[in-house]
């Protein structure tokens, strides 16, 4: 049907230019994990989301302090820097514990409860 002088045209594969963010570097390191045999880090980054770019840093922000200090030993931090090392980002890494937001009503309450006991009754809850 079609002739030896035909030739297929080959379109140009448009390759989306991928926006150097946070969550991009940071899913590259989770992938890393995942791919060299990592599954406990993999696990547990994965499930970390609050992660940001600041002044030359990949800043990883955890609430648990357990993860936070199992991330923090020095041997899963350096599989986590060897990963983003990986990608050429020129980032440090950087986790942080964040503080966890505290009610000062609520606080106030249970500083109630200490003095006085079950004897304190508040109206609302």
């Amino acid at each position: 049907m079609f002739g030896s002088n035909c030739r297929r045209i080959k379109k140009k594969r448009i390759i989306p230019n991928i926006e150097y963010n946070a969550r991009n570097v940071w899913g590259k390191i989770i992938y890393y994990l995942r791919q060299n045999s990592y599954p406990a880090l993999h696990v547990i980054c994965g499930s970390q989301s609050d992660v940001s770019i600041e002044s030359g840093f990949l800043k990883v922000k955890i609430e648990d302090e357990y993860v936070f200090n199992l991330l923090t030993e020095i041997q899963n931090f350096n599989v986590i820097k060897r990963a983003l090392n990986s990608q050429d980002s020129h980032l440090e890494l950087l986790i942080e514990k964040k503080q966890k937001y505290v009610n000062e009503a609520e606080q106030d309450i249970q500083k109630l409860k200490k003095f006085i006991g079950n004897s304190l009754i508040i109206k609302g809850e």
